[in-house]
């Protein structure tokens, strides 16, 4: 189906999502983390179909509007222009034919007439997401036109402020004209590791690693009193790849990682547990696990 073939009931929104590229590595004095360019913003692309919501479920060129691995997307770029109007980027999971689900939208921006414009935003998504969109104008600028049969688009009604599925009606060759940057999300808070985490080792904190110290969390431990000789104890760190060492009954401390097991004599023990960040910061309150081990009756 031509582009450019009138399809009845016009919608008063416009979305788009798309398809597979290989993760770049992060820009030059980047922080730690990786982050992938999906999606096209080159070239002059055409207007719109009359329903303003489209979906890109196949990718037939590079580069993809696929989303490689979980991450956050930063920032979205659109190719405007001299029509005025909004837009803003959609990110989608297909769930079985003609249905996508939503699971990410940003603001709505304001563009800039005739440039690139690149707008900063924070969308967590999971691998295999697809990159989409949405224009307040069927005069907005809305897909390329390349030669491979496989890029193809759907389109339906959809309103993401609404509604969270999106039921598609008809198909198109074409790619969406919207790019991404999408990063890592090593501790998982939702913001991205190359231009948002100051600090992407600790999901507590956003701000610069430097005096964030770790805190030691104590899973598992022995019973206050017991017989048993063998004790064992469990532990995390409030930092992702925190080491530790463990110091038992006033000993020297030693590296030790979760679960820590041990053969202790009859008597009181005291194991003090201390964390260190990746950033070589020490912990400064380190857990202490306190139990006895009476002997047998």
């Amino acid at each position: 189906m031509s582009l450019h073939r009138v399809v009845a009931a016009a919608a008063v929104v416009t979305t788009l999502l798309v398809g597979t590229a290989p993760a770049p590595a992060a820009p030059p004095g980047a922080r730690a983390g990786t982050s992938q360019v999906i999606g096209q913003t080159s070239g002059m692309p055409a207007a719109c179909p009359a329903y303003l919501t489209v979906v890109q479920h196949t990718t037939g060129t590079s580069p993809s509007y696929e989303v490689a691995a979980p991450g956050v997307v930063t920032s979205f770029s659109y190719q405007s222009d001299a029509d005025p109007g909004q837009v803003r980027a959609l990110v989608f999971t297909k769930t079985a034919t003609n249905v996508f689900q939503l699971v990410g939208k940003s603001a709505l921006q304001t563009v800039a007439p005739s440039t690139v414009n690149t707008f900063p935003t924070r969308i967590p998504v999971p691998a295999g997401a697809l990159l989409g969109g949405q224009v307040s104008s069927s005069a907005m600028r809305c897909a390329y036109f390349p030669s491979s049969s496989g890029d193809e688009f759907q389109v339906g009604p959809f309103d993401p402020d609404t509604s969270s599925t999106m039921n598609t009606v008809g198909s198109y060759t074409g790619r969406w004209n919207i790019s991404a940057v999408v990063e890592s999300d090593a501790d998982g808070d939702g913001y991205g590791d190359v231009t948002q985490d100051l600090c992407p080792t600790s999901a507590t904190t956003q701000t610069a690693c430097v005096g964030s110290a770790p805190d030691t969390t104590v899973t598992k431990a022995p019973k206050k009193k017991s017989t048993k000789r063998r004790a064992t104890i469990s532990f995390s760190s409030t930092i992702v790849g925190s080491t530790f060492t463990c110091a038992v009954d006033r000993a020297g401390a030693t590296p030790c990682s979760s679960p820590f097991t041990k053969r202790f004599k009859v008597g009181k023990h005291a194991v003090v547990i201390t964390a260190t960040s990746p950033l070589g910061i020490v912990e400064t309150t380190p857990a202490i696990v306190k139990f006895k081990v009476k002997r047998p009756t």
